[in-house]
Parts: structure tokens; sequence; C-alpha cells
């Protein structure tokens, strides 16, 4: 039975993967974009293919091909040689071939729970900003090498580093299209490098403030111009020492009493993180809460407001969607804060190595950095919770002695 209606597909726009039965799946990438892939084994090998984007291909258009390819299957043949004519000069069947977004969109879907929203995030917007423009529409067979260079030449002069991770991207996408035999080569492979301009990247350290500052740049956050949930955002971060992207999607569900349970999927180490929360963070939340509250509601002073487990703790305001990823980078250019937000990581760092008497593993994982084997670190993130704990509480009371009315 199918799980999907053409209604709900019409209001879909959180990112991320939606399935209408028997393999059949709706992507819907950050920007909005949905298109469908089908999931499907053929001659015992798992087969991933893209079945085009949507409104272009319909619900029912995309249930019907699903089912015809489904049909083929099982009568021992492979549906996608039979989808275009033959070759007019070999009479052998030519498989029909995706354009360069569609396969990035379904590349992207069928990795989602692998590496995260965070990453899955951030892996499709390089390509939809830098790739998409020139070569998106292009089939996947029909790009050249030529084509990618024109595209990363120009951007590795301006920003090698981006350059790198667009072209990381490329490459998996074509990695996905040579194992669905739509071309047998990769035009984004290392021969790229010959066609590329020689250029020496040149290393950044991100900006970072003395802890003493620390305390200085939450003034300013707090009486800048910015959005509420903003300036929230950012306190957070400061407050919890966590990754940007690790605040961006957090959900009300992860957050339990005085802990915050960041998961797997969002960790750069891939585990589940517990941050413990000090009393100026949770008044952080509690504001943050407070932001959902409908101010035609009779019940303005009830507490708590209702929020449901998987709304964003620090939405795009009016939008069930997150901040954007330069939110917080904009912010502090904007208040001439004197660093980038990831640099709030290593001035906690360099405060609690100087100032908080905790021990290295203890530092090591409240910013969620692997300590000794598998085994110790499963006994470490399990028995330091409750020396973290005073140590978070020190931190807030350091940078922020005052913290927001509730």
């Amino acid at each position: 039975m199918a799980n999907l209606t053409a209604q709900q597909i019409k209001e879909i726009n959180r990112p991320g993967k939606y399935s209408d039965g028997r393999g059949l799946l709706l992507v819907v990438s950050p920007a909005g974009t949905k298109s469908w892939a089908q999931r499907i084994t053929v001659d015992g090998k798992r087969i991933d293919r893209g079945l085009g984007s949507f409104p272009k291909v319909s619900l029912s258009r995309a249930r019907e091909i699903a089912d015809r390819n489904r049909a083929a299957v099982k009568q021992g043949r492979n549906p996608w040689a039979e989808t275009r004519p033959p070759n007019v000069l070999t009479a052998q069947p030519t498989p029909a071939v995706p354009t360069f977004a569609d396969a990035a969109r379904t590349v992207y879907g069928l990795n989602l729970d692998e590496w995260g929203d965070a990453t899955a995030t951030r892996w499709i917007a390089r390509l939809e900003r830098h790739i998409f423009p020139e070569l998106g529409d292009a089939p996947v067979d029909a790009i050249t090498r030529a084509e990618v260079a024109a595209v990363i030449g120009p951007l590795r002069r301006s920003n090698y580093e981006t350059a790198r991770k667009v072209r990381q991207a490329m490459a998996k996408v074509f990695r996905w299209v040579r194992a669905n035999e739509y071309r047998a080569d990769d035009p984004a492979d290392d021969a790229l490098g010959e066609l590329l301009p020689k250029i020496t990247p040149q290393v950044e350290h991100r900006q970072a403030l003395h802890h003493s500052e620390v305390k200085g740049a939450i003034r300013k956050i707090r009486n800048s111009e910015a959005k509420r949930v903003t300036r929230l955002m950012f306190e957070f971060l400061i407050l919890t020492a966590a990754r940007t992207s690790e605040v961006r999607f957090a959900v009300w569900g992860e957050i339990d009493g005085d802990t915050w349970t960041i998961p797997a999927g969002r960790m750069k180490a891939k585990r589940d993180h517990v941050v413990p929360l000090s009393a100026q963070a949770q008044a952080v939340l509690r504001q943050a809460r407070e932001l959902r509250r409908n101010l035609d509601d009779d019940s303005e002073y009830d507490w708590p407001v209702e929020v449901s487990p998987d709304d964003y703790i620090f939405p795009y305001p009016g939008k069930d969607k997150p901040l954007s990823e330069n939110t917080l980078l904009d912010r502090a250019k904007k208040d001439n804060l004197g660093c980038v937000p990831h640099g709030m990581r290593s001035s906690f760092r360099d405060w609690a190595a100087e100032c908080s008497g905790a021990s290295w593993e203890v530092i090591e994982l409240s910013l969620a950095h692997a300590v000794g084997t598998s085994v110790s670190e499963a006994y470490f993130r399990s028995a330091m919770l409750d020396q973290r704990r005073p140590m978070m509480q020190a931190w807030a009371d350091y940078t922020d002695p005052t913290p927001p009315p509730f």
C-alpha cells in the first residue's frame, strides 16, 4: 500500500527521504527541490536509480515507472536496458540517463541516514550552489572532464578548500553513476588535476577569542539587532561548546531536563554525545520555547509552551526549517566579534585547560573528541558526565554570570 498522497508531497518541505513503499522514495533536498528514486535488486545486486524530479514526474507517474521496473525484474529482465529506443548503430538497448542534478539528489537521499542531516545538507548545498547552475541539467553520461574543469578551475582560484570539497562531492555522484552503469569513467577523477590551475593551498586557522573576551562577545550578541532566535542560538552555542551544525539542527526531543543528547547522525564522530546543560543554557532554552507561543492564546502565561519533539529549537522565523549555515557566521562579522562561531570551541578549550582544573579526558569529551580505545570511550562517556556537569556550569558562570531573564 502506498504511503504518500499528492497533497502530502506538495506540503513536505523538510529535507530528507520519504518512502512511498516498495522501494520508491521521494528525496527532498535542503533547497526544497524534490525528486524520485527507486531502490531495487537486479540479478542479486542492489541498484539505486533516479526516476526524475517532482513535479515533472508526478506521484502517479513515479509509481507507474516503479511498478514497471519491479515487474521487469520479476521476469528476469533489466528494466533500465529497455527504457529508451535501441541505439541506431548497434541495435542495443540504451538505458535512460538522469541529469547530474537528479543523480546528485538521489545520492543525497540514499546516504542521508548514514551521513546525518548536517553532513548531507552541506554536501548537497555545495553542489546546488557551485555545480547545478552550469551542469545540473546535463545528462551524466554527457559531462566531459573539460566541462568539470571549467567550473572547478575558477572556484579553485578563489576558494581552494571549497573547490576541493565540491570536487569530492562530484566524485561521489559519479561513483554512483558508474555503479549504475550510466557511464564507465569519472570526469572528476584524479586526471582532472591536469586541467586545473596549480595552486598551493593556504592554511587558515579559524579565528578565536581569548576566553576572557567571550563574556563581552555575549553582551554584543544580546545587544545586537539580530533576530531574537539568532541571538539565543549563538548564546546556546557558546554555553554548550557545540558545533554550529549540532545547534542548528537541534530539536526539542533531544532535550531531557538538564541534558541535551545529540544523536550520532549529527555528530562528526558518528556517536551520540550528551551535553550537560548549565542553568544559563536552560534559561536560553526556556526563552527559545517561549518564542513558539501563540500570542493570541489565552493561556499566555501558562508554562511550558507545547512543542513537538521534532520541532527545531532555533527555527527560521515562521518556517519549519533550521536557520541557515551562515546565520551565525554573518552575525559574528556584523557584530565585530573578532572570531568565527566555531572559534568559541577553542576559547572553551583554552579556558578549560587553564582555569577549570578538569582532566584532559573530561575536556576532550566535552568537545565530543575521541578519547582512548572504543572500550574506554564507552566508559568515559558514562562515567565522566558527573565531572563534566560542574565544568560546564563553571564555564557558563565565567562567560555569562547574568543569564537572560525568563
